[in-house]
């Protein structure tokens, strides 16, 4: 029965389908060995970089838990969250779903690059943790009470969020944008190509200009625009956060 449902695992996980497996019963596979945790969104290094006090997009920002037996088989288990900092890193749990054997938890952050002094980001790690009822398990089997998962690294990112005003170096006249944002990158602004925010600093392209900035503070940002491959600097630009009543000085 136990080398049956091997290969059974083994075809789901190559078939992509290892997370939504069968039901599977406490005698022979109810023993989690391994627990894991997997981001709606991965940033460029692993972790999950989350804009601060973002409300918008909180279904990118989920971690998801998956528990498995010594057959690599997924089990169903509730989780329990621990985070390193709590002044980081909020953690939400989500109801549990045991059709597709995995935990979640919403993840908000509280701090950005401003709240450490301008130049790096703050993170916080979360684990997640099961826990086996040992207690009638024999024959050799291995059962701890409680297995965890690798912390798994979220990231507070500034939220750039909202209109925004840009003038100066190529912009023949103030420009009015609105950027929607998900982890480092902001969408739908016009022509320009995927601006990321690292810590503080912003980058993006138009064509072969890259423009080069960085966060004065989190409504105000300056940079050089640069021209790929000669690297003729065409001057400086700014961008200015608008307020909520929006913007009033784009246009000719």
């Amino acid at each position: 029965m136990k080398t049956k449902m091997a290969y059974l695992a083994l075809f789901a996980a190559l078939c992509g389908c290892s997370h939504e497996f069968t039901d599977l019963s406490r005698e022979e596979y109810g023993v989690v060995v391994q627990v894991t945790i997997q981001p709606d969104l991965f940033d460029g290094d692993g972790s999950l970089a989350v804009p601060k006090e973002d409300g918008t997009n909180a279904a990118s920002y989920t971690l998801r838990v998956y528990a498995y037996n010594h057959d690599g088989v997924p089990l169903f288990r509730g989780a329990e969250w621990r985070v390193s900092d709590p002044a980081v890193v909020e953690l939400m749990p989500d109801n549990e779903d045991p059709p597709t054997h995995e935990a979640r938890a919403a993840v908000r952050t509280l701090r950005d690059v401003f709240d450490l002094g301008g130049e790096s980001e703050p993170e916080a790690t979360a684990t997640a943790c099961v826990t086996n009822d040992c207690e009638g398990y024999g024959g050799g089997v291995v059962c701890e009470p409680e297995i965890c998962s690798e912390p798994f690294v979220v990231k507070g990112v500034i939220n750039a969020e909202g209109a925004w005003e840009l003038s100066g170096a190529t912009f023949p006249f103030t420009v009015a944008i609105y950027a929607s944002q998900t982890g480092r990158t902001l969408d739908a602004i016009s022509s320009y190509y995927e601006p990321e925010i690292h810590a503080n600093q912003i980058n993006f392209s138009a064509g072969s200009t890259s423009y080069l900035g960085h966060f004065i503070d989190r409504t105000h940002v300056a940079g050089e625009a640069i021209v790929s491959p000669s690297g003729d600097n065409l001057g400086t630009w700014t961008a200015v956060k608008c307020p909520d009543t929006g913007c009033t000085g784009a246009g000719p």
